[in-house]
């Protein structure tokens, strides 16, 4: 579960995460680096009924390639959340 999870990470951090520049963010741009991302660990649903499942929480911070922190380009990232599940 814990390497799935690591797998399905480094694949949005080559495929989908980008930087927002420009007037009104219109650039999308490449980051120096990976996602900040935590996750917390549940072991059953909300019924209680056994259920591993993580939720990961990702900052909307990046790296850029000119060293600046920047926001994450969402939409991009969101794009790819089905792909990410179905990678896990």
């Amino acid at each position: 579960h814990h390497e799935a999870i690591e797998d399905a990470m480094k694949y949005l951090e080559t495929n989908a995460v980008f930087t927002r520049r420009g007037k009104n963010g219109v650039r999308s741009e490449d980051v120096d680096g990976g996602l900040i991302y935590t996750s917390f660990r549940h072991y059953d649903s909300r019924d209680g009924d056994p259920q591993l499942h993580d939720h990961i929480v990702v900052s909307n911070k990046v790296l850029g390639m000119d060293g600046k922190w920047s926001a994450i380009d969402g939409t991009v990232l969101h794009k790819y959340a089905v792909s990410a599940s179905e990678h896990y």
